[in-house]
Parts: structure tokens; C-alpha cells; sequence
């Protein structure tokens, strides 16, 4: 997952300590806060890729109009992590769909053309250029972070199997790690809960 941690936080009363390092991750306002500091549209629409696929940057490069099922709202990204290639859908917005389908339209790309024809490099750049406009530190200003936000997003909503289904994970144990970082907001959590 690279090394893009920060050091594992203690928590008090009946949970236990965790002693590994857990990757960084947006808050949902900045995600929002990024994408709307990117005034290219292509650049604007690679971060909310980044953001609502959770995809790796590997994958979002090369996704392009076939990888779009807009008749079963779902997108499909093939993951390039694994010796043998290996193919999901993750659901998608209507409402993401429907600026994909215009940027498709407007750039006339055809059904193999790739959405993104950039360099990974040229992704960070874009991504920390985003992010320093919008007073986000460099220490979290990585492609990988929106990844590990849309993990943490989807664990406080999703039933576990279901986010391991969808972030592409080859064992449980890496999606268990968004439930050690939404843990560090117990007190918020346990605020919700009603007796």
C-alpha cells in the first residue's frame, strides 16, 4: 500500500491499542474541497475517479468508455495488482455517470480510447497541485489518499464483505484496517447510537 502512513493512534477505555501503522485519508469535506479547487475538467473529473471508484491509479489511467455500464450503473476496473487479471464492477452514482457520458461525448473518445491518457507521475502532479490549493497538507497529498478515503467512507455505510468486494482487496485483512481509523472517532460513533 506504499508509504503513505501515519503512525497508528492509541485508544482509551475498552479498546485496544493499535500497534500498526494505518494509511492517511481525506475527510470527506476535503475530498470535496480538492475537487472543487481543479478547474480542468479533465483533471476535475480524474479526481472524482479517484474519489467515487476508489480505484488505484493504475486502474483509473486506464479506464475508458467500454469500462462504463451505464445500463447497470456500474464501472468496471480491471485490477492490475494481482499476477492474473482479474475484472470488478463498483457501483456508481447516476448522477457521476451522467458527467462521465458528456465528457465522453465532448471529447468524441471512442469505446477502447482511454478516458485519462496520462502518465501516473502526471496524476500525482495533478493531485498535489489540487490539494496544496486547497490548504491540504503534502503529507496526505497523494493519489493513493483518495483510495484509502473511499475505503474509510465505505466502512462506516457497508457491511465489510461488500467494501472488501469493492476496493478490489485480495484478503479481508486489508479492508479491516478503515475499521481501526473510523475507530479513532469512537466518540462521534457512539454519539449516534440511541438507547
Amino acid at each position: 500500500m506504499g508509504k503513505n502512513y501515519a503512525v497508528g493512534a492509541r485508544l482509551a477505555g475498552p479498546l485496544a491499542v493499535i500497534n500498526r501503522k494505518l494509511p492517511k485519508y481525506f475527510s470527506y469535506d476535503e475530498v470535496r474541497s480538492i475537487i472543487e479547487q481543479t478547474s480542468n475538467p479533465r483533471d476535475r473529473l480524474l479526481l472524482e475517479c479517484l474519489w467515487q471508484t476508489g480505484g488505484r491509479v493504475s486502474e483509473v489511467i486506464q479506464l475508458t468508455p467500454g469500462s462504463i455500464d451505464f445500463a447497470n450503473d456500474t464501472i468496471r476496473v480491471v485490477t492490475l495488482k494481482r499476477r492474473a487479471l482479474m475484472e470488478r464492477a463498483i457501483p456508481a452514482k447516476p448522477q457521476f455517470l451522467g458527467v462521465l457520458a458528456k465528457f465522453i461525448a465532448a471529447q468524441r473518445l471512442q469505446e477502447s480510447d482511454r478516458l485519462f491518457p496520462i502518465t501516473r507521475f502526471r496524476v500525482h502532479q495533478i493531485v498535489r497541485k489540487a490539494c496544496r490549493a486547497a490548504g491540504v497538507g503534502d503529507a496526505r497529498a497523494h493519489a493513493h489518499t483518495f483510495r484509502h478515503s473511499f475505503g474509510v467512507h465505505l466502512i462506516q455505510r457497508m457491511p465489510l464483505p461488500a467494501v472488501k468486494a469493492v476496493m478490489g482487496h485480495a484478503s479481508v485483512d486489508s479492508t479491516l484496517v478503515y475499521t481501526a481509523l473510523t475507530a479513532q472517532d469512537v466518540r462521534r460513533h457512539f454519539d449516534d447510537v440511541h438507547f
